[in-house]
């Protein structure tokens, strides 16, 4: 095969430098053309990456590739060695050998049929070790370790194995247990299902230790002095031999373990742990079973999360709730609880003095935060899909959220059951942005936005039984942005409408009672984006008019095209983008010539889509506009004809969608209007390029 010939022509390329890769070696069917490229006379090569296909078919011959990777041991001053996808039974003697005393990473993957692993821990410099889609390895014995070697991978740092799927067992002999990887600092184990046994014991310089999916294996952790990350996901049974070895562990994650009855003397032995993550739990009941509890013992903790512990069903228990009152120090900031279907309460929030973030999601059983007293500490909450929540704070004790509570960021998201916030109708005085999306049941945000004028961002989305916003709006002077999408029954803004000099952003979509927008619009000189779509009730714009500032302002489907067009969108001297879809069903030209309409020039980007009875473009309309480069005329099924004196000279970019008239008549070459948009750049007609690049001059 010519590929396979073609690995002769390395012979004479002695000089070659740093990595050779060679590929599909599968087609090499001489060994003495692999011996012929001299990879041993290569020595100023640092890495090589030996690869065959990853494609095992009856076509592979086992003999030829072992004789194949024989004839290409590379000259033993190599650092790095790759072998992917490799078909021989058994590796050739080289690889291993003592003799490349520099080599300090081997990976050796997807090599399917071989069944053990060469001498490996003869590599004295030997830093990085991956072995992994090996199918055909079941064990791990001496041969890896190499004869009378009594300090195997004297330097190994970096060991992983992974998708070994027939790997079970991995021996390592009694005289090795203090000897052996004496600088390993990371094992990494993942998707080896049928491994059992245990790990190698004693791993002095272990710094971080990886499990996952590793379903059959037992993982005894006993002198790691050094270990400061724990990842285990998914192994049969966690057994500790002395808590006193966790004392330099920073971040842990326990999740799927199927018998791990040692949490809590893990959680005793693990003081000096920052980030703790415990998944798929069964006996985690309460983060207090006594006084001091898991974050009594846990005095590092920064973060903690807990997802999918069915046992869980409070923070803390009766029996200690009353000690609980004197809050202990607890350097704890984060808190995430997520699926644990039956947690119902959340008391003891007051203990953790530190709490800066709560997230709470698909908690199903949780009604509300019941009596629990919000840290004064609490900056950003946010709860979502706990479909049985209909209060967040209530029972009595929603003062709290306005006294100490410092809350800035509050987000409440998919709560079907949602009804109010607090039932007092007071939001926390410090808050700065409130979200709450597919609430289908709020009825109200809060009474009254009085107290709130920190308030920078408000977004509230898909709240159909919302049927008013709270007073005070008017208030806010310190608004930014502004999203009401898709809450049926608001019918108006409160009266006052908004005063917010800041405000920057306003969206408003999908309000079918809307009849009107906010009192004060034109007082909002900073306001650059304004959108507004599908609200069917809104018919005009306020008196005063709209903010000059403007630079995007997108109308979607509304029945006030009349009005806006005599309003004289000219006044509006930094627009940028003009987008307007629909609402405008009787308009024969844009823009209306009659009522003395025009566009301001300071236009760049215009987008007219679906005006059923347009019939043409304005030539007065179009005559200034000498900064626009981008327009879109999408669903004008009558249109026919473009400005007479033709479209801006500035025009970049021409999109026409769904305008069959003007379709013919922008025909290349023989169109009527094709002279109008001959000198624009990019046009594009129902999505095809109409520029021929053969006419290119």
């Amino acid at each position: 095969k010519c590929v396979g010939c073609g690995i002769q022509e390395l012979k004479n390329l002695n000089l070659l430098h740093r990595t050779l890769r060679i590929s599909r070696l599968e087609n090499v069917v001489d060994p003495q053309d692999a011996r012929q490229a001299n990879l041993h006379g290569k020595k100023h090569l640092d890495a090589l990456m030996l690869r065959w296909s990853s494609h095992f078919d009856d076509s592979r011959n086992e003999t030829i590739e072992k004789e194949v990777l024989d004839m290409m041991q590379p000259h033993h001053m190599l650092k790095e060695l790759t072998i992917k996808s490799y078909g021989g039974m058994t590796f050739p003697a080289w690889v291993g050998d003592p003799s490349f005393s520099n080599m300090v990473l081997l990976h050796l993957e997807n090599c399917k049929n071989c069944s053990s692993l060469p001498p490996l821990g003869l590599l004295e410099s030997l830093k990085d070790l991956v072995v992994s889609g090996m199918s055909g390895l079941q064990s791990i014995g001496l041969e890896i370790y190499g004869d009378s070697c009594l300090k195997p991978f004297p330097s190994l740092e970096t060991l992983h194995f992974e998708s070994n799927p027939e790997w079970k067992i991995w021996h390592v002999p009694d005289g090795m247990l203090l000897k052996g990887f004496p600088r390993l600092r990371k094992i990494s184990i993942l998707n080896c299902s049928k491994l059992l046994g245990e790990l190698p014991k004693y791993l002095p310089s272990l710094e971080e230790l990886v499990i996952s999916k590793c379903e059959s294996l037992r993982i005894s952790i006993s002198s790691f002095p050094l270990l400061n990350r724990l990842d285990i996901n998914g192994c049969k049974e966690v057994v500790l031999r002395s808590v006193t070895e966790f004392s330099s562990l920073n971040s842990a994650v326990i999740s799927g373990v199927l018998n791990f009855r040692c949490l809590w003397e893990f959680i005793q032995g693990a003081r000096k742990v920052e980030h703790l993550e415990i998944v798929d739990n069964e006996d985690l009941s309460t983060l207090w079973p006594d006084r001091f509890g898991l974050l009594g013992h846990l005095t590092s903790l920064r973060c903690l999360k807990i997802r999918s512990c069915s046992g869980l069903v409070s923070l803390v228990t009766e029996e200690v709730a009353d000690l609980l009152q004197l809050a202990f120090p607890c350097r704890l900031e984060i808190l995430h609880l997520s699926d644990c279907k039956r947690l119902g309460q959340v008391s003891g929030l007051q203990c953790l003095t530190s709490l800066g973030e709560l997230h709470i999601v698909n908690c199903s059983s949780l009604v509300s935060l019941g009596q629990s007293i919000l840290p004064s500490t609490l900056k950003k909450l946010r709860i979502s899909c706990c479909d049985k929540i209909q209060c967040l704070l209530g029972d009595g004790k929603d003062e709290q959220i306005n006294g100490g509570c410092l809350l800035e960021h509050l987000c409440i998201n998919s709560c079907p059951s949602l009804r109010y916030l607090s039932s007092t109708g007071m939001l926390p005085a410090p808050l700065r942005h409130l979200e709450i999306t597919d609430c289908p049941e709020l009825c109200s945000l809060a009474e009254t936005f009085f107290g709130n004028i920190s308030l920078e961002h408000i977004e509230i989305r898909n709240c159909a039984t919302l049927a008013s916003l709270p007073v005070g709006m008017n208030m806010l002077s310190n608004l930014l942005e502004i999203t009401i999408c898709s809450c049926p029954n608001i019918a108006s803004f409160p009266e006052g409408g908004i005063h917010a000099s800041k405000l920057r952003k306003l969206y408003i979509g999908w309000c079918e009672r809307l009849q009107t927008l906010p009192e004060g619009m034109q007082n909002l000189t900073s306001l650059v984006e304004l959108d507004i779509h599908d609200c069917p009730g809104i018919v005009s714009f306020p008196e005063k008019g709209l903010p000059v500032n403007l630079r995007v302002l997108m109308i979607t489907n509304l029945n006030i095209c009349k009005s806006l067009f005599e309003w004289g969108l000219h006044r509006l001297t930094s627009l940028g983008r003009l987008f307007i879809t629909g609402g405008c069903e009787n308009m024969v030209s844009f823009p209306e010539e009659d009522v003395g309409m025009t566009l301001p020039n300071s236009l760049t980007s215009l987008s007219i889509v679906d005006f059923p009875n347009l019939q043409c473009l304005s030539t007065k309309g179009f005559r200034d506009l000498n900064s626009l480069e981008d327009l879109w005329i999408s669903g004008c099924p009558k249109l026919k004809s473009l400005p007479r004196d033709g479209l801006p000279p500035s025009l970049l970019q021409l999109y026409i969608q769904d305008c069959p008239l003007l379709k013919r008549k922008c025909k290349l070459h023989s169109g009527k209007e094709f002279s109008k948009i001959s000198h624009i750049p990019c046009v594009l007609i129902d999505n095809n390029f109409i520029y021929d690049p053969e006419d290119e001059e």
